[in-house]
């Protein structure tokens, strides 16, 4: 293996720009295509339940499919990899915008969502194989805040071409985004993978797992950010359909309101990028999390004492997101600290239990019938409530803020 230092590029440089473009594909896939819900169950005749199960098999697949893709990127290295991630996106979204009923739509959003997984762990571990502690966390952040760019605007696009083109045209927007993704990678992404003498078999990779399943402060920090992402996907599965029913908010009102979503998450981002050099990857992270519970517990309150109506909503996100964008990027550099080796296959297994998490916050809201926004609050106030928790305990037993 060269010296990593001579595969690192500058924040500027075409290289982190790719990367950012491979983390963002997944999240696009998902904000532009939310909107539209209302209007794919009308076209292809299915039940709400059966939309919205097309978003909780996304996060299912994207969970399960970052196992396999993190394990295989270590065996086979990074680039090989992000080449079969990029393609199983673009098959998926081309199969997802021919679907003729709901079922081939959940067969092909269930591939596109392999792809995005490729995506989101080949990035975090190219950065781990170029990177180390706060250095990671920073060069995270500044990915984190370029990727976020697109799913600020998906949202609003995305509603504006389902209400005006029909919701088909977003899926073939993704096509033509896999494209360009899959050009850049072929031209410019460098093989970064560590070239060892580690047990590539089944087993050997089976104990990998088995020993992050030992890993005590790898596993908290994992659970940490899970709980973050229950929290973001609860809401976004549930909300759209919530608004529709108890406000009539349109598909492309709601992808306008979406966008301060990411923008608040992307201001997070920018905060903790410079913060993590002054105090550290663990205060950051603690300020998020009381940022982000905050913002929940708002949220909350003026349900309690207002009607429904977008801002009372969206207004107290923007706190949860700008919260999410301190603490994830943290969360995991430092979950990442503790697995000195195998970085595909640990950040594979710290992306899958967010995901399933996410999967599983998704389903919790989609049982419900979508009258009341109450599913969706609960959801979202139990696991920022935990987070806290976990802060607070980690702050009681006298763990170091830095």
């Amino acid at each position: 293996m060269s010296d990593p230092q001579s595969q690192l590029a500058a924040p500027a440089s075409p290289p982190n720009l790719l990367l950012a473009a491979m983390v963002a594909a997944g999240p696009i896939a998902m904000s532009i295509y939310v909107p539209a819900l209302p209007l794919i169950g009308a076209d292809l005749g299915a039940a709400e339940h059966q939309v919205e199960l097309t978003v909780t098999l996304y996060f299912i697949v994207f969970a399960v499919g970052q196992l396999l893709i993190g394990p295989m990127s270590d065996s086979w290295g990074r680039k090989r990899m992000a080449l079969i991630g990029i393609t199983a996106y673009a098959i998926g979204g081309l199969t997802s915008a021919l679907a003729p009923d709901i079922t081939v739509l959940m067969a092909g959003r269930m591939v596109q969502a392999f792809g995005g997984a490729a995506g989101v762990v080949l990035a975090r571990t190219i950065l781990k194989d170029v990177h180390d502690g706060d250095r990671m966390a920073q060069a995270l952040a500044r990915v984190v805040m370029i990727s976020a760019i697109a799913p600020i605007i998906a949202p609003a696009v995305g509603g504006f071409i389902s209400e005006h083109y029909g919701w088909r045209s977003t899926l073939f927007l993704l096509v033509a985004l896999s494209l360009v993704i899959m050009t850049a990678i072929v031209f410019k992404l460098p093989e970064t993978a560590p070239k060892d003498d580690a047990d590539r078999s089944f087993s050997g990779y089976l104990k990998v797992y088995l020993g992050l399943l030992r890993n005590v402060p790898f596993l908290s920090y994992n659970v940490h950010a899970s709980l973050f992402s229950v929290t973001y996907f609860g809401f976004l599965t549930g909300m759209p359909l919530i608004l529709t029913a108890t406000i009539g908010l349109g598909t492309a009102a709601f992808g306008a309101w979406y966008t301060v979503i990411p923008v608040s998450y992307l201001l997070g981002n920018a905060l903790a990028s410079r913060m993590v050099r002054l105090t550290g990857m663990r205060r950051v992270l603690f300020f998020g999390t009381f940022i982000s519970t905050g913002g929940v517990a708002v949220m909350v309150a003026l349900s309690i004492v207002l009607t429904p109506s977008a801002p009372i909503f969206f207004i107290p996100a923007m706190a949860m997101a700008f919260g999410h964008g301190m603490g994830m990027p943290n969360v995991t550099a430092l979950a990442m600290t503790h697995v000195p080796t195998r970085a595909g296959t640990a950040v594979a297994a710290m992306g899958a239990v967010q995901m399933t998490s996410a999967s599983i916050g998704s389903a919790i809201v989609s049982a419900f019938d979508g009258s009341t926004a109450w599913p969706v609050l609960i959801t979202m106030m139990l696991a920022q409530g935990a987070a806290s928790l976990m802060v607070v305990r980690s702050v009681l037993r006298g763990h170091s803020w830095r």
